[in-house]
């Protein structure tokens, strides 16, 4: 899943408010095509996004997010991809000139009578023309998704496999303090599920 460019940004809690830290570890099994594009989007809104280097990601990586302690969809997506050169039609607007006849009365008096005049008016006209335009080709895509309720304070492991294309997985860990003192990963808390979207009002000639 990629999002257009008006995506909204995930506004990320503070230090002050009730949050809790995720650290987004992404493990490439192979790479596809030279560039890789990665995202996580929170309900939608993207929390990270970052284009690197395929050549790059053969070692896991791992970022930090803080997230608000409330429940949430996590997506994680990759894209490999190259880019291309190609001829693609664009659409653009130029003014054309017309004519049109516009009437008025000319004279005084008992001597007035119609008359006419050619105005010259301008409108916007579409037309086509190819050019030469950059465009990403895709070489694996792939994304999962894991819902659950963070709690204030806590950190959480989201771990995105990607082995190819379609093919990938994001399970998501409850990091504590062990006994030894090392982290153990416990399954996340669940997450009720989201709310249905809102109902339409029906129209007059349904409520008939």
């Amino acid at each position: 899943m990629f999002l257009a460019a008006c995506a909204t940004v995930y506004v990320a809690p503070t230090d002050g408010d009730p949050h809790a830290q995720i650290r987004y570890r992404r493990v490439y099994d192979r790479t596809a095509g030279p560039s890789l594009r990665e995202n996580l989007t929170i309900d939608g809104h993207v929390a990270y996004a970052a284009t690197s280097d395929a050549a790059l990601v053969q070692a896991p990586r791992v970022d930090g997010v803080l997230v608000h302690a409330a429940p949430a969809t996590f997506t994680s997506s990759a894209k490999f991809f190259h880019v291309e050169t190609r001829m693609a039609a664009e659409v653009y607007s130029v003014s054309e000139p017309y004519q049109v006849t516009k009437w008025s009365m000319c004279g005084f008096g008992t001597s007035s009578h119609p008359c006419s005049r050619r105005v010259t008016l301008h409108r916007q006209v579409s037309r086509t023309r190819s050019v030469l335009r950059t465009v990403e080709v895709p070489d694996a895509v792939c994304s999962g998704a894991v819902r659950f309720l963070p709690a204030n304070n806590a950190s959480y492991l989201l771990e995105f496999n990607f082995k190819e294309t379609n093919v990938c997985s994001l399970s998501c860990f409850e990091q504590v303090a062990g006994a030894n003192g090392e982290l153990e990963n416990r399954a996340c808390p669940v997450a009720p599920p989201p709310p249905p979207p809102p109902r339409s009002r029906p129209t007059p000639l349904e409520l008939h």
